[in-house]
């Protein structure tokens, strides 16, 4: 997939949805051809792969609108990098208050405090 904005293009990443150049609708952005055309073929597997395929990209393109939407609330800058970031970030799981915890706690002991601050961040 292949991100711009305003004339910047954010690194190309993969969807995991193939097509070839000859089936793609470059107006519509989706996979084209009707049932029993070369585009799509004749099985019933390959009209619903291709359904299928069509269903993603269009909900891969409703959550980069959303994202826009998103940074734009935010106020902060948008760029196809920082876009192209933010959409796969959301696949993401964000990190529990008790892991972001265990995290400061283990950096807090690589800086070597004292046993008893320790024992008081610990037991708040």
């Amino acid at each position: 997939m292949r991100l711009t904005v305003n004339g910047e293009r954010a690194g190309d990443f993969s969807i995991f949805v193939k097509a070839r150049p000859e089936n793609w609708n470059s107006k519509m952005q989706l996979i084209a051809g009707t049932p029993g055309s070369p585009a799509i073929g004749t099985s019933p597997q390959a009209i619903e792969e291709t359904f299928a395929d069509n269903e993603r990209l269009l909900m891969i393109r409703t959550a980069i609108k959303e994202c826009v939407n998103q940074m734009l609330r935010e106020g902060g800058p948008l760029s196809a990098r920082s876009l192209k970031a933010r959409y796969l970030a959301a696949g993401q799981s964000q990190p529990t208050l008790m892991e972001v915890l265990a995290e400061y706690m283990a950096h807090k002991r690589a800086r070597r405090l004292s046993k008893s601050t320790l024992k008081m961040l610990c037991t708040r």
